[in-house]
């Protein structure tokens, strides 16, 4: 797993969004986010894929964590379990994402529910 954190004004500046709008996103759990060990509200650099010239949030992330939290997730921990996966997912399941492979992610989040 990439450790590396990036603070929201600086993601704000990636994407090109207003920092209120990826704030809102964040609060609403649309968009993945922990804190630094400072305690900066951060996202994942993972969570980041540079496309044609620019950076946008990886394909179907916001849907995923959606289903990871109706699923019983807080949004740390799904945040978590993205980057990090568990013993019976091969893989991250970030990277899976990252990879096209939505459908599979969200099949095997759904069974998550506790």
């Amino acid at each position: 797993m990439s450790k590396k954190l990036l603070p929201l004004p600086d993601v704000s500046e990636m994407l090109s969004v207003p920092y209120s709008r990826l704030r809102s996103a964040v609060r609403e759990g649309r968009v993945g986010a922990l804190r630094s060990e400072n305690g900066v509200l951060c996202i994942p650099e993972d969570f980041l894929s540079f496309q044609d010239g620019s950076w946008t949030l990886v394909d179907g992330l916001s849907g995923t964590l959606t289903v990871l939290q109706d699923a019983g997730m807080d949004l740390v921990q799904a945040t978590t379990w993205l980057l990090e996966g568990d013993d019976t997912f091969v893989g991250r399941p970030i990277d899976a994402l990252k990879q096209g492979r939505k459908k599979q992610v969200n099949s095997y989040a759904r069974s998550l529910a506790f």
